[in-house]
């Protein structure tokens, strides 16, 4: 959450033994996931590929830029829930809803989760069946898409679930990027899918035209020949 020369260091506040709350199924459930279901579209953001699939339903990414675009001088953020699952044997992350997190204390280039964000998101937040805190995003106001120490940090400490994502918007430059784990490492993935209901495909196409999948630096997922390589 923050460039290079800005880089905020963890403080007391960071550093809380809070685990987020949630439905962990093991092993998960096997369900068909948006591409696949008839009742859903999906719209690719970037080339989605590898494990997890990541889909956030339109709903959410309305809800997610909503709140970046209403502030695009200081950081904000706050947590994605939906479920974890498998299709085709595949590990899914499907965000169903976005919750903006009060009482963060936010800056140009970062934005702290702090005792009182969490004890205000574990009031608000409302888990239906099998739902969890599947990851958390925050944006980039003009300088990028990239994890900083700082969020990789917060995605260690309270995002280590390997369903767990981070996904980051930049509201000025219309960007947008996701990262996950990978073989215990915070990695930036190739793109996401929106979702949205089959008879409402605009709802997701509008994030295609409007998002760019652009990240500014930092570590990517093998691809398969040398993930295949890497684990002889």
């Amino acid at each position: 959450m923050s460039t290079e020369e800005r880089e905020p260091q963890p403080t007391e506040d960071d550093d809380l033994d809070i685990e987020t709350i949630g439905y962990f199924e093991t092993p998960l459930a096997e369900r068909p996931d948006p591409r696949r279901d008839p009742s859903l579209t999906a719209v690719p953001i970037g080339r989605p590929r590898g494990e997890p699939s990541v889909f956030v339903h339109a709903d959410a990414m309305d809800q997610i830029t909503d709140h970046v675009g209403g502030e695009t001088k200081n950081e904000v953020g706050g947590v994605l829930v939906g479920s974890f699952y498998l299709s085709r044997d595949k590990r899914v992350t499907d965000v169903r809803h976005a919750l903006p997190a009060p009482k963060t204390r936010a800056g140009v280039s970062h934005v702290t989760f702090s005792h009182d964000t969490w004890d205000a998101i574990f009031d608000q937040v409302t888990l239906g069946e099998g739902e969890s805190i599947v990851g958390w995003y925050h944006s980039h106001p003009g300088f990028g898409i990239f994890l900083s120490k700082q969020d990789i940090f917060i995605q260690e400490y309270f995002f280590d679930n390997d369903g767990h994502i981070a996904l980051v918007v930049d509201p000025v430059r219309h960007a947008a990027g996701c990262f996950k784990w990978y073989e215990g490492s915070v990695v930036a993935a190739d793109g996401f899918w929106v979702s949205a209901a089959a008879d409402n495909r605009e709802q997701a196409v509008k994030y295609g035209k409007m998002m760019r999948y652009k990240i500014a630096h930092g570590t990517r997922e093998p691809r398969g020949w040398l993930r295949r390589l890497t684990r002889r």
